[in-house]
């Protein structure tokens, strides 16, 4: 199943009505039902519970083969049993149980996935939805694992469900269940790699706060990082430092879908982005979020391998390409028009702002492309290697295309006071300036 993450979009104050799909799981060969989520966040004290809660409603193609309440004996039950056992779960909640409604089995393998990632004493537990067969909540102590064990107790309750009604004539049932097998323990491995052991010290800070009555959270996309307090009296730490803001915020920021879902969080307007990992991906997700796209590396920085106003599939399936070398997360964002401009604030005040524009030259009716980006190149302030005002213009993939899009080559001839784009993003890193 393809690796996707969607974040942004409008903000929505303190409830988040908008149902987020998750990847729908995808059936074996056999044809059988898939079970698909859709999220819905509910920050501070709700209907369910005093703190925050994610509500999961359940869709499954083809329900009228999948009954929305599993009773024993039921072969789909029991070979949910043998599949949690088979991973290494606990079978004992499901196997104690005479009936069990869709939504509340599912609630019960995703809570046992939870707390292979929490270290923490868990949330109060929040009250029971209100259709236990379709609907699940659960405690929202970290957005990432929560959705993650939701996704997979989904998968595995359809591969459950796939393994019980789907006999090939030239495949035994027993061998396909442990092909299933197979197939889940890499998940969980792979679940297991992505979402590591809270950090002990991180756990404890947070179990001091609930005994404190102390409003907290984990940062999402972080497993060593919380927030305590709110407002003016919030402070964000990592594993070994408390009063640690300005490195926190640096490690935040490193990371752009931590960063928009903070800055989503309090109701700042962010692009929406979906991350993938699959090149397979890369375009149909480009067309979900509506061309033109930026195409960007999720964790680094200095404008590495981004690619702006990409409209067609050979470039963001390039663009796409290019970030896979340098991060296994590529998100792919909606493209917001207009001027980039930087500004900074010290102390909550205002103190300055300047326009940053694009890798460029300027024609002067005699030199071609190239022979102005090496008179530009050979400017003192863009030394490679010292720290100086500027940054040499590398020419690249990215540049070759902004070029060909403003209809010049490298041979070209612009006209005097003409400016010529080399780069699509405004980046200093790549050679942008400033504007005067």
């Amino acid at each position: 199943m393809a690796d996707v993450a969607v974040v942004g979009g409008r903000p929505q104050g303190s409830l988040d009505n908008r149902p987020v799909t998750t990847a729908t799981p995808q059936p074996s060969a056999g044809g059988v039902d898939a079970i698909a989520c859709e999220y819905r966040e509910l920050h501070g004290a709700n209907v369910y519970s005093a703190e925050s809660v994610l509500v999961v409603r359940l869709a499954c193609d083809g329900a009228d083969r999948l009954a929305w309440t599993l009773e024993r004996p039921s072969a789909p039950l029991d070979r949910c049993a043998e599949l949690l056992e088979g991973l290494g779960l606990s079978v004992i909640e499901v196997c104690a149980r005479e009936r069990w409604p869709l939504g509340s089995l599912l609630q019960t393998i995703a809570e046992q996935l939870i707390r292979r990632v929490r270290a923490a004493p868990a949330a109060p537990a929040p009250a029971a939805a209100a259709d236990p067969e379709r609907e699940l909540v659960l405690a929202l102590d970290a957005v990432v694992p929560v959705r993650a064990s939701c996704e997979l107790a989904a998968r595995i309750v359809s591969v459950s469900v796939s393994v019980s009604v789907s006999v090939s004539v030239s495949v035994s049932a027993s061998a396909t269940a442990e092909q299933e097998h197979e197939r889940l323990r890499g998940l969980l491995d792979d679940f297991d790699r992505r979402h590591p052991a809270l950090w002990q010290q991180t756990a404890a800070l947070g179990a001091a706060c609930r005994q404190r009555d102390i409003p907290w959270r984990w940062i999402p996309g972080f497993a060593g990082y919380m927030q305590m307090g709110e407002g003016a009296l919030q402070v964000r730490a990592n594993q070994n430092l408390i009063n640690s803001e300005g490195l926190t915020a640096i490690q935040l920021a490193s990371d752009k879908t931590a960063s928009s879902r903070l800055l989503h969080r309090h109701g700042v307007p962010v692009a929406a982005h979906i991350g993938v990992t699959d090149p397979a991906q890369a375009w149909p997700t480009a067309m979900r979020i509506g061309l033109p796209v930026v195409v960007k590396p999720r964790s680094l920085d200095m404008g590495t391998a981004v690619s702006v106003g990409l409209s067609t599939r050979a470039e963001v399936e390039a663009a796409f390409h290019r970030a896979r070398k340098v991060a296994r997360w590529v998100l792919i964002e909606r493209l917001i028009s207009g001027e980039d401009h930087r500004v900074l604030v010290a102390g909550g005040r205002f103190v300055a702002a300047v326009q940053r524009l694009p890798a460029a030259v300027l024609g002067d009716g005699k030199g071609t492309v190239a022979e102005l980006l090496a008179q530009a190149n050979a400017d003192p302030r863009r030394t490679p290697g010292k720290t100086t005002p500027l940054n040499p213009i590398r020419y690249d993939e990215d540049s070759e295309r902004v070029l060909r899009d403003q209809g010049w080559t490298l041979d070209s001839v612009p006209p005097a006071g003409a400016r010529v784009r080399l780069k699509s993003a405004a980046n200093w890193a790549a050679g942008g300036a400033c504007a005067t």
